[in-house]
């Protein structure tokens, strides 16, 4: 049987209470993200996280922040997912474009919450 990782790192208020959980895909014990293809990062992710450990579980009840590629927000993957239980985090290589903008309108109406992921705004 393989062995399945998945990092877990809290997302704080501003009263340092748990809000939520950031969900990162990891290779091993070793706690480094090892360089894989995002979209199959995002897929190991959601697969061990709603499958094998179950999401609740995971997040103690709280929203999982999950890291998703330009390809599975093109796609719609995260419609997949409930949308009370995880918010869709874009990342910060995901360029803004026609489609991903209205990707994110098309979740936004459907009640995903969206969040950006290290943006740095460029001109």
């Amino acid at each position: 049987m393989e062995t399945v990782y998945v990092a877990r790192q809290p997302i704080f208020n501003r009263t340092q209470k748990v809000f939520a959980y950031e969900l990162l895909f990891r290779s091993d014990f070793s706690n480094v993200y090892a360089a894989l293809d995002g979209d199959q990062a995002t897929t190991k992710v959601i697969n061990n996280s709603f499958l094998i450990f179950g999401i609740e579980t995971l997040t103690a009840g709280k929203r999982a922040f999950i890291n998703f590629t330009a390809n599975s927000l093109l796609n719609d993957i995260p419609s997949l997912l409930p949308q009370e239980l995880v918010a869709v985090e874009i990342l910060e290589d995901v360029f803004p474009d026609e489609d991903i903008v209205s990707a994110c309108k098309k979740l936004k109406s459907k009640g995903y919450l969206i969040v950006l992921d290290d943006f740095i705004f460029k001109l």
